[in-house]
């Protein structure tokens, strides 16, 4: 579920209704992974994902289309559950970040295609520094959309896009945990989806169906 909400637009047109807030929440059920699977000692795990982010968001209208600008603060987390205690077979991760990015909507009739591109800057991300690498020295991600859609109702446009987020890491061990080293690692999201997007009218949106 994302949201952006641009509270000029509600009382008039111009460059008041380009600043506005966004936030989304990201909830994953059903899922599971498989530690060493086809070994003898596999194992199934629950898989516990959330996430979500809250910030500010700029758009500037050009015609029928539009860019913007975000500024946003998140937390991302991927938990499995079955493998607690002091050594757990695999590393949970709860990323907290801070998030630039751009982005673009270019309208074409009723057909619609956008990109995005964003940076986050890591401050945590969980028991992979506290259990596993409390010394770890850097970590940086990266992350990018496209989408396409198409008008079905003056405020109802029906969607489908393709996204990709990537976390890098680089690790210094230390001695907290001898029998893991590891001088990097890479954590890897990619997803489609198909959705809905309503919008309720204003300023802006009058200026793009022109």
């Amino acid at each position: 579920i994302d949201l952006d909400f641009f509270p000029g637009s509600l009382l008039m047109k111009g460059p008041a209704e380009w600043i506005g807030l966004t936030g989304g929440f990201e909830k994953g059920f059903a899922t599971q992974s498989v530690y060493r699977e086809g070994q003898s000692d596999e194992k199934t795990l629950k898989t516990d994902i959330q996430a979500f982010y809250v910030g500010a968001k700029f758009r500037f209208p050009i015609g029928a289309h539009t860019i913007g600008a975000t500024g946003t603060y998140g937390q991302h987390t991927f938990t499995l559950l079955g493998d607690e205690g002091p050594y757990p077979m695999i590393p949970d991760v709860k990323y907290e970040y801070a998030k630039v990015g751009i982005d673009g909507m270019f309208h074409f009739g009723d057909f619609m295609a956008g990109a995005r591109i964003g940076k986050r800057f890591v401050f945590k991300t969980g028991a992979l520094e506290t259990v596993w690498f409390p010394t770890s020295v850097k970590t940086s991600s990266l992350e990018a959309g496209v989408t396409v859609g198409y008008r079905l109702a003056s405020m109802l446009d029906a969607g489908a896009g393709f996204d990709w987020l990537r976390y890098a890491f680089d690790f210094n061990p230390g001695d907290k945990r001898p029998s893991y080293v590891a001088g990097g690692a890479v954590d890897e999201y990619m997803s489609g989806h198909i959705a809905f997007r309503f919008h309720l009218p204003g300023g802006a949106e009058s200026a793009a169906k022109v």
